[in-house]
């Protein structure tokens, strides 16, 4: 008679971070931002994680929450805040969005880069109707943008909004 094997001890699943793909938002995203991420008061966006962190001096944390972008933009980099607007517009796009914070520029078009709630379309535009957002807020956390700008679900933004002062710190970490 064989002897009994040794039960296996159920490995613990792991806690690393997991990088965003087009398919899957990111898994074990940390309530912290990732080590480099600056110190003091200011705003991270993990491209990887497709998340951003608002953080307080004394590296309190007061949101975090995933957002819609993409790997290649912005750069990965330290920028300031260089202005805000309530309402904003991409007329080559037909879309509005609302809480727009600016903090870098497009390397092709010299657009403006920030932070912004989901686009809605005024117009009927490449098949999409007027009135329709660009993608739903269930797609947030994953790197599916277009553009170079970092879309927040509406609540998100409007905090954002709030919170940053033009000269605030954003810190862009690297793409996976």
């Amino acid at each position: 008679r064989p002897a009994a094997a040794a039960p296996v001890a159920p490995r613990p699943p792991s806690t690393e971070p997991v990088p965003a793909t087009p398919n899957r938002k990111a898994r074990n995203v940390p309530a912290a931002p990732p080590p480099g991420s600056g110190t003091g008061r200011r705003i991270v966006y993990s491209k990887s994680l497709m998340t951003v962190w608002i953080v307080e001096a004394g590296e309190r944390v007061v949101r975090r929450y995933p957002v819609v972008g993409r790997w290649d933009r912005p750069a990965k980099g330290t920028y300031q805040v260089y202005s805000k607007s309530a309402d904003s517009m991409n007329e080559n796009s037909k879309v509005t969005f609302r809480y727009m914070v600016r903090f870098a520029w497009g390397p092709r078009t010299k657009a403006s880069i920030g932070f912004h709630t989901i686009p809605v379309y005024y117009e009927n535009h490449e098949g999409h109707e007027a009135g329709s957002r660009m993608h739903d807020q269930d797609q947030l956390g994953l790197p599916i943008a277009a553009g170079g700008c970092v879309r927040q679900a509406d609540a998100d933004a409007q905090f954002l909004y709030r919170w940053v002062d033009v000269g605030d710190t954003v810190v862009v970490m690297p793409s996976p």
